[in-house]
């Protein structure tokens, strides 16, 4: 489906049924930050002697920005003005009821005027795949920010494989993704649009071996016979099968496994060329 035809608006304010409604959601949107905040905390506290504000863009009803400004109370001793940016008014409704301690803002990203307000610290989790101008986003981001923790999933194939994007793409993926990049030309994408790269990293996936039940729990996990029956099933695939086994070789680094089998997540810290 083409880009141009996609209702973008529509799919995402339908996000609390066909997404948000997932039993796992809230729990992944808190561990996001947990996680980002382990990898790159310390890292950004040392470019950065206090974050005084703070903002989530696309963060929903806010689980995700209410755990990240905890996150840096802890650190610092105090809280940062913490605000969550969303296009959906509805959204922004919820939130505000929710964590009355965060300012709900209803803004589009693309149409910031020059001269507004700053923040320290900007978090962008799973967002830019959504976004029709992902150039002019970033750039209009980087007006407004000093620093920018991001979360992006891979969805392409292997770049062995020709870095293809999946075919579902827009309301026939099962989140409404538009967007999808190899690690090399999305961080060129940044790169282009006003941020440096401080620090990154890709790994298979946020969620940690053994935490599947937690933080999906709407996902059944195959275990036993009936594990095995699905790997007996795939030997009729043979390339499926070389997929699924080269997957689970422990000893094997991501590195090398994401040129074969695509997927992974990207998540980085970037500071603003602006600042």
């Amino acid at each position: 489906m083409s880009n141009n035809t996609f209702k973008h608006s529509e799919f995402y304010a339908s996000y609390p049924s066909k997404v948000i409604a997932r039993p796992g959601y809230p729990i992944r949107a808190v561990y996001k930050s947990k996680l980002l905040f382990k990898l790159f905390g310390k890292t950004l506290f040392g470019k950065i002697d206090t974050i005084k504000t703070y903002a989530d863009i696309g963060g929903c009803f806010g689980f995700g920005a209410n755990a990240m400004s905890y996150f840096i109370t802890q650190k610092q001793g105090f809280s940062p003005e913490t605000a969550v940016f969303e296009i959906v008014k509805e959204f922004v409704t919820t939130g505000k009821v929710l964590f009355p301690n965060v300012d709900f803002i209803e803004t589009k990203v693309e149409e910031w005027e020059e001269g507004e307000n700053t923040y320290d610290l900007f978090t962008l989790f799973d967002v830019i795949e959504h976004v029709m101008k992902p150039d002019l986003f970033l750039q209009k981001l980087s007006n407004r920010c000093k620093y920018i923790l991001i979360k992006t999933p891979m969805e392409t194939s292997g770049e062995w494989f020709g870095g293809i994007a999946p075919v579902n793409q827009g309301e026939n993926h099962e989140d409404g993704h538009i967007n999808f990049w190899t690690p090399k030309k999305y961080e060129e994408l940044i790169a282009n649009n006003n941020f440096e790269i401080i620090d990154s990293i890709i790994i298979p996936t946020i969620v940690p071996k053994g935490a599947n039940e937690i933080l999906n729990p709407e996902y059944q996990t195959l275990k036993g016979w009936r594990k095995g029956w699905r790997k007996l099933k795939l030997m009729r695939y043979p390339t499926i099968f070389l997929k699924e086994l080269l997957r689970d070789l422990p000893f094997v680094p991501w590195s090398f496994k994401r040129k074969i089998l695509g997927g992974g997540e990207h998540i980085c810290l970037c500071k603003s060329k602006i600042f």
